[in-house]
Parts: structure tokens; sequence; C-alpha cells
């Protein structure tokens, strides 16, 4: 829009400094333009898809905890467990308070079955926000997995209290006491 607007402007100016330039102008605006679609083509590429913006991002930017997470979200959304997690220790490491990053951890290790590696993780961003809803939904619902169901209920009892409308803390509280 920009260069059709300058375009425009050279174009049909009738400045007698900016009359006799017109051409050279108008050559340059026009390659600039046909530059611009070609790197804009090429670029559209990355944007093929999340995973492609995801691993792009993270090539140029290898030690950003988000696009680590990002990733690391990813690779577990396609079934990739183990290269998922070592995304997510990488982002830990960037950034220890990342509570997304832990939560996206623990799924993965529930996931795979590993309820003790998901406690211990939860743990860590227990640590971080102990009075996250998220976080606190997530220890309960670990505990779930490994049947402490006492211990489970106090943790959405929490989350209960914290935030009303939580629908997950509220069914797995009441599918216990059921």
């Amino acid at each position: 829009f920009i260069i059709g607007m300058g375009f425009d402007r050279v174009y049909h100016s009738t400045k007698a400094k900016i009359s006799q330039y017109k051409s050279i102008v108008s050559a340059v605006i026009v390659v600039f333009a046909i530059a611009c679609s070609f790197l804009s083509y090429a670029r559209c590429k990355v944007w093929e898809s999340q995973f492609t913006i995801a691993t792009d991002v993270l090539d140029k930017y290898p030690d950003d905890p988000i696009a680590l997470n990002n990733k690391g979200y990813l690779l577990f959304k396609q079934g990739k467990y183990e290269e998922s997690i070592k995304l997510f220790e990488k982002a830990i490491q960037f950034k220890p308070d990342n509570i997304k990053t832990y939560i996206n951890w623990t799924n993965c290790y529930m996931t795979l079955g590993d309820n003790d590696n998901a406690l211990k993780i939860i743990d860590r961003a227990m640590k971080y926000a102990p009075q996250d809803p998220d976080v606190l939904n997530k220890k309960g619902y670990v505990l779930l997995q490994q049947h402490r169901y006492p211990e489970a209920m106090s943790f959405f009892r929490k989350v209960n209290q914290l935030k009303k409308d939580n629908i997950d803390a509220t069914f797995s509280y009441r599918s216990i006491t059921i």
C-alpha cells in the first residue's frame, strides 16, 4: 500500500524536481515492490503450519524459553514425547518460573504413564506458583492418577476456592466424592 501510494504520488506529481526523475523513481519503486513480493512469497513457506513457525522461531532464537515450550508442546501433540521432554527441560533452564512449561511437561509424563516424574515436575512448579489454580488442579490430577484420592480432593477443593468456575477441578472433585 505504501509503495503504491508513493508510486502514485511520484507519477502524478507536477513539481519540476520530481518530474525530471519520474522514470528513475518509478523504476526503483517497481524493483522494490518486486523484491518485497518475492521476499513475502518466500517467507510464506514458514507460515505453512504451527510446527514450521515454531521451528523457524527456535532456529533463530534457540535459547528462548517460550519458543522451546511452544515447539515442545507441538512435539507432544505429535506423540514425540522424548523430544518434547528435552525441550521442556531446556526451557526451564532459561526460565525456571515458566508455569506453562511445567504443566506441559507434567502432561507429557502423565501421557507416558510416568506419574512419579509428573509429580516431581508439578511440585517444582508449585515452588513458583503455590496458589495458581492450574498448578493446583494439575497436582490434584496427578495425585488422582496415583489413586491418592484424599490428597487429590484437597487440591481440587483449593482450586474451587480460588476459582469457582473451574470445571476441571469441580468435575474431578465430584467424580471422587460420588
